[in-house]
């Protein structure tokens, strides 16, 4: 098929009706990972806030160091965790038993896949937050002269840039962490390949599925994130029928790891 499927309104109503009295456990599933990062990034500041009240100018440099890894640490733990989420979502949608054991899944399951996939988005995304820092570097420094007009149209320029970078991104290899979770045997390169061929016709359909939820997003944001704990679970299995409804197009894949376990 080639663009046809079913439409944003009936996925959405396929995740309602599969999430139906099992929010409890995508809500507890997203709050423990937020508690949990909170936690590890409460008790490792403390030696940071322990250099900056009583070390001196010198303990500087080693500072940064501890804050750069904290930061490293915490990002790894929140993408690998929330993969956990989605696939808490995906056996939802599969009619299976989520467990807050799927929390874990990323960290028990051929991690280092899971890993190279969220290090492309994070290097896709820090390509265009370098050339940010340097400019932010050198208006503070002095180095060169930026009227506020140049320097406002080139942070929305890049702004723009990453937001089409990110779209394209998603609309090609959004479907791979899906496969990594049906087919272990598959290696991470397999996976993008595969959801790049799976995606072809079908780009508009995850682009619009996607902009509808612009309503969701934002009352999210408005309620300073914790309407978060249900629109992120009602996105994810939304996706996950999208990702289901691809497979049928896709014989040879049809048949999955977690098919087995029906």
């Amino acid at each position: 098929m080639n663009g046809e499927g079913k439409k944003p309104a009936e996925l959405k109503k396929m995740a309602r009706c599969a999430l139906k009295g099992k929010y409890d456990i995508c809500i507890g599933g997203t709050l423990v990972q937020w508690l949990v990062l909170c936690g590890i990034w409460a008790i490792l500041m403390i030696p940071v806030v322990l250099l900056i009240v009583f070390g001196s100018y010198q303990a500087a440099t080693g500072v940064l160091i501890i804050v750069l890894i904290l930061l490293a640490v915490t990002l790894i733990l929140s993408y690998m965790m929330s993969v956990g989420v989605l696939k808490m979502c995906y056996s939802i949608s599969l009619g299976q038993k989520a467990s807050m054991s799927d929390l874990i899944f990323a960290f028990t399951h051929q991690p280092w896949k899971y890993l190279g996939f969220g290090l492309m988005i994070f290097a896709i995304n820090l390509f265009f937050e370098v050339p940010r820092v340097v400019l932010e570097i050198a208006q503070s420094s002095h180095m060169y002269y930026y009227s506020y007009t140049f320097a406002a149209a080139y942070q929305i320029v890049l702004s723009i840039l990453q937001f089409i970078i990110s779209f394209i991104v998603l609309l090609n290899f959004g479907q791979t962490l899906f496969i990594l979770m049906d087919h272990e045997e598959k290696g991470l390169l397999e996976a993008l390949t595969l959801s790049k061929d799976m995606m072809k016709g079908h780009k508009l359909r995850l682009l619009w599925l996607s902009v509808t939820f612009a309503g969701v997003y934002l009352l999210g944001v408005f309620s300073v994130g914790i309407g978060f704990l249900w629109a992120l679970p009602y996105m994810m299995c939304t996706y996950a029928f999208f990702y289901r409804e691809l497979k049928e197009y896709r014989p040879e894949i049809k048949k999955t790891v977690i098919d087995d376990f029906v």
